[in-house]
């Protein structure tokens, strides 16, 4: 009776495995029949409004024993939605608009050197991806001039094992966060303080990608959104820890920014449109 019942709770999850694997397809396959837009930057605000409501689900990427390519666009966190809405405005824009090229462009975006190769492969830190997004020629870093010099350590997950499964008591992955955060600390990047934000928020257009940098030490952003100008004032689309769905800010940036104490400014790309 035991191993019935074992059996029909194996079912059960078996079909609600394939049913939410359907339901991902169906929905990979309506966002890329969206009609992509003259301009690039309005072809990524038309698809970052698609995904209003979509609910807020934290750590889409963590969990199993093996590193594998998660494409969840029904549930978003904030770094999700940025990454997965940049990944369809390439696809879309691009003549091969198609799941398989989809999938393709959400790799090479989302690991390092576009190869997938355990957990250490993908990169964790925000900042890391903007970097190989600009050597990929997809992003500008409009922090160059408009911002200043992003001094800071970033360490954060090589000092905080025990909140990271995967590697909490493997010593070789955690070498290799420590090797990988290193490596990170070499590169140069670049924000806009929130006391300077008035005088360059003229540089900032819709469509591009803004990151809330961090006060936490070793961490070097909170939070990201697409920026959007809504009657004059500058807002941002995002997937809301606050509201627990993907929203327009009610607020500005500038109010946000003041709001959050642990945010110290914003870094800014522009998305740019490439066949990758």
């Amino acid at each position: 009776m035991k191993k019935t019942h074992n059996f029909s709770l194996s079912l059960v999850f078996l079909s609600l495995s394939f049913t939410f694997a359907y339901a991902q397809n169906e929905t990979v396959n309506q966002k890329l029949k969206i009609i992509p837009e003259k301009y690039f930057d309005e072809t990524i605000i038309k698809i970052a409004k698609s995904f209003l409501g979509k609910p807020y689900v934290a750590a889409t990427l963590e969990g199993g024993n093996t590193e594998k390519l998660v494409c969840n666009l029904e549930q978003l966190d904030c770094f999700t939605y940025v990454d997965q809405v940049l990944a369809l405005a390439l696809t879309i824009q691009d003549t091969k608009s198609s799941e398989s090229e989809f999938l393709n462009i959400l790799q090479k975006n989302r690991y390092k050197n576009g190869k997938l190769s355990g957990y250490v492969s993908r990169l964790h830190y925000f900042s890391d991806w903007a970097k190989q997004a600009e050597k990929n020629g997809i992003l500008d870093d409009i922090g160059k001039t408009a911002g200043i010099p992003f001094k800071k350590l970033l360490n954060f997950m090589g000092t905080h094992r025990n909140s990271y499964t995967a590697f909490k008591t493997d010593d070789m992955v955690w070498y290799k966060i420590k090797a990988m955060e290193g490596e990170l600390n070499k590169n140069q990047f670049y924000y806009i303080p929130k006391t300077n934000l008035s005088q360059k928020i003229s540089s900032i257009k819709n469509g591009d990608i803004i990151a809330f940098t961090s006060s936490v030490d070793g961490l070097d952003v909170n939070h990201e959104g697409f920026a959007y100008w809504d009657k004059n004032e500058l807002k941002f689309y995002h997937a809301s820890l606050e509201e627990k769905k993907v929203v327009l800010s009610k607020e500005t940036v500038q109010s946000y920014l003041n709001r959050i104490k642990k945010h110290t400014g914003i870094m800014v790309y522009r998305p740019i449109f490439k066949s990758l």
